[in-house]
C-alpha cells in the first residue's frame, strides 16, 4: 500500500486507514540476498535491485523499474499476537541521489487487517520505546537548532523568534515570507537511543571568510552551501548544497556529542530557497520526499493543507541549487581539504 494508507501515531502503532487499498501486489529481483542499503553493497537506486508494483483489481502497474528498500517494522496484532513484517520500498526519481520518489509503499510478509491498531515491536531504526513519536526517518531531519539566527530585512532574528508571515531574506529573491514553522525538541532518552538527531555544530569561521559570523547547529542532514572553484570544475556550476553531516571532517565542523536535548526548527516558504543563518548560506525545508517523511504525520497534514500540490503523486518539488549524490559530496569535500580551500571561496555568497 502506499505510504498515505498509513497512519503511524506514535512510535509503538502502526494503523492501516479503513480507506486503504490493499490489492496491491509487489515483486522485487536483486542480484545478490541482500535488499537493506545499511547491507554495505547496496544504494536506493542500484540497478541490481528491480521492482513492480501492480493494482491487482485493476491490472494497472504503478511503479516499474528500480527499487530501494527504507526501513522493515515487526508488527504484533493487539489481541491475537500474531506477527508480520513490514518493508518500506521506494521506487527513485532520479536513482542513486536523494531527488525525489515516483512511488513509496509498504508491503507485508502476511495478511495485515485495516483499521486495527499493530504494536511495533522491532524496527531496524530506532529501539522500542513509548518516549518516541514515530516519524518516518527521524535522521533525516532537516532544520535549525533554536538560537539559530536568520537574516531578515530588519537584521538577524533568533530562529525561535521568528514566526508566521515574517519575511526572511533569500539569497535568489529578496525577502520572502515564512509560510509554515515546525518544531520538535529531543530530550537525553532519544538523542542517547538515535545518535542521528546529534546536531552538527559549524563554528565561527569554518566556511570561510568569517562565515558563520558565530558557531551556529543545525541538524545532520540540513544542506549548506558550498560555493567554490572547485564546484565549478566537478559539477559546472559554482554553487551547490551539501548536509552538514558531510561536511564533518571540515576543521571546525563537527557533532554535538555534549547537548543533552536539542530543540529543532523547520521555516518553509513558498519555494526552495538560499536563506542565511548566522551570515552563512543555507536553505530552507525542502518539501522532497526524504524530508517531508522525518516530519510527524500531522506536520505533514499540516503542510499539505498550505501546499495543495505536496499531496499530489507527481509533486517533484526543484531545489534551490543541485544537490550532488552522497559520493560525489564526499570528493567535493576530500578536494577542498587536499587543496585547502575555503567552502565558500567567493564573498558575494554574504549578505
Amino acid at each position: 500500500m502506499t505510504l498515505s494508507d498509513i497512519n503511524l501515531v506514535d512510535f509503538n502503532s502502526f494503523t492501516i486507514r479503513n480507506t486503504a487499498n490493499l490489492d496491491l501486489t509487489a515483486v522485487v529481483e536483486d542480484d545478490d540476498p541482500n535488499f537493506v542499503e545499511d547491507a554495505g553493497d547496496e544504494i536506493i537506486g542500484s540497478t541490481a535491485q528491480t521492482g513492480t508494483v501492480t493494482d491487482t483489481s485493476s491490472g494497472t502497474v504503478l511503479n516499474n523499474g528500480i527499487v530501494g528498500h527504507e526501513r522493515r517494522l515487526e508488527l504484533e496484532h493487539p489481541t491475537s499476537g500474531e506477527t508480520l513484517v513490514a518493508s518500506e520500498i521506494s521506487f527513485p526519481t532520479n536513482p542513486g541521489t536523494d531527488n525525489g520518489f515516483d512511488g513509496q509503499y509498504f508491503i507485508f510478509d502476511g495478511p495485515i487487517i485495516k483499521g486495527v491498531t499493530y504494536t511495533i515491536t522491532d524496527s531496524d531504526y530506532y529501539p522500542t520505546s513509548t518516549n518516541y513519536e514515530y516519524t518516518y526517518q527521524d535522521s533525516n531531519v532537516v532544520c535549525f537548532v533554536a538560537g539559530v539566527r536568520i537574516h531578515t530585512p530588519d537584521g538577524p532574528v533568533a530562529i525561535e523568534d521568528l514566526q508566521v508571515g515574517d519575511m526572511v531574506t533569500t539569497m535568489d529573491g529578496g525577502p520572502r515570507p515564512i509560510r509554515w514553522i515546525g518544531r520538535r525538541t529531543f530530550g537525553a532518552i532519544e538523542l542517547a537511543a538515535n545518535p542521528k538527531l546529534r546536531p552538527i555544530i559549524l563554528f565561527a569561521g569554518s566556511l570561510g571568510h568569517n562565515l558563520p559570523e558565530t558557531d551556529m547547529a543545525v541538524s545532520r542532514q540540513h544542506r549548506m552551501l558550498v560555493h567554490s572553484p572547485i564546484a565549478q570544475r566537478m559539477f559546472g556550476r559554482q554553487q551547490v548544497l551539501v548536509p552538514a553531516i558531510k561536511l564533518t571532517k571540515i576543521p571546525g565542523v563537527c557533532i554535538d556529542e555534549k547537548t543533552e536535548a536539542v530543540e529543532y526548527f523547520h521555516l518553509l516558504l513558498d519555494q526552495h530557497e538560499i536563506i542565511y543563518s548566522d551570515g552563512a548560506p543555507t536553505e530552507s525545508l525542502f518539501t522532497g520526499l526524504h524530508a517531508l517523511k522525518s516530519l510527524s504525520y500531522d506536520a505533514r497534514e499540516e503542510i499539505a493543507t498550505i501546499f495543495l500540490e505536496i499531496a499530489k503523486r507527481d509533486h517533484a518539488p526543484k531545489p534551490a541549487r543541485y544537490i550532488p549524490d552522497g559520493k560525489k559530496q564526499k570528493r567535493l569535500i576530500e578536494r577542498h581539504l587536499k587543496t585547502n580551500k575555503y567552502l565558500l571561496h567567493e564573498q558575494d555568497t554574504s549578505i
